[in-house]
């Protein structure tokens, strides 16, 4: 699991600057807004943390690594 991890990071590292940022709004910010559509619409309370964690587990253990 480690490995599919890392090389994600590595790919969303290397991408030029604004396919990085349309990445960061597409994907990891347009599902901040279904978690919190989820979470104050349809009353699941869980959305967000468990987005939270997700998003936590895939970024920052690469990012402990790389700049430890």
């Amino acid at each position: 699991m480690r490995n599919p991890i890392k090389q994600s990071n590595e790919w969303y590292d290397k991408l030029p600057e604004i396919k990085r940022d349309l990445f960061f709004l597409i994907f990891i910010f347009g599902s901040l807004l279904v978690a919190q559509f989820l979470m104050y619409v349809k009353d699941c309370y869980w959305s967000v943390p468990v987005w939270m964690v997700f998003w936590t587990l895939w970024r920052l253990p690469y990012m402990a690594k790389k700049y430890k």
